[in-house]
């Protein structure tokens, strides 16, 4: 497993498509897996949003398995030695909250 921000990326033995791994420790102050699942879940399926494969909780720790994104914007504003986004990144974006 490679560990990134906010989650760990596993390949599927079957398929060997590549995946993300998200964890939230019962010790989490805010928790908001539970919630972030239940909107991908209802949103899954429409263009733009990223399917939902497992959700569980193990004791009071909760896990979900999802399909591996690009990076989030945050990230992208980060690797920029401006701490911006391109104008490509932001045309992007704009497309798709227009085309939702």
């Amino acid at each position: 497993m490679q560990e990134v921000q906010g989650y760990e990326i596993i390949t599927d033995e079957k398929t060997g498509k590549k995946l993300a791994f998200k964890m939230e420790l019962n010790t989490t102050k805010t928790p908001l897996l539970s919630t972030e699942y239940r909107i991908l879940k209802t949103l899954q399926g429409n263009v733009g949003f990223t399917n939902v494969y497992y959700f569980t909780s193990i004791g009071e720790d909760k896990i979900m398995i999802m399909d591996l994104l690009g990076q989030n914007l945050e990230t992208l504003m980060k690797n920029n030695i401006a701490h911006c986004l391109s104008l490509k990144s932001v045309l992007m974006c704009a497309i798709q909250m227009v085309s939702k």
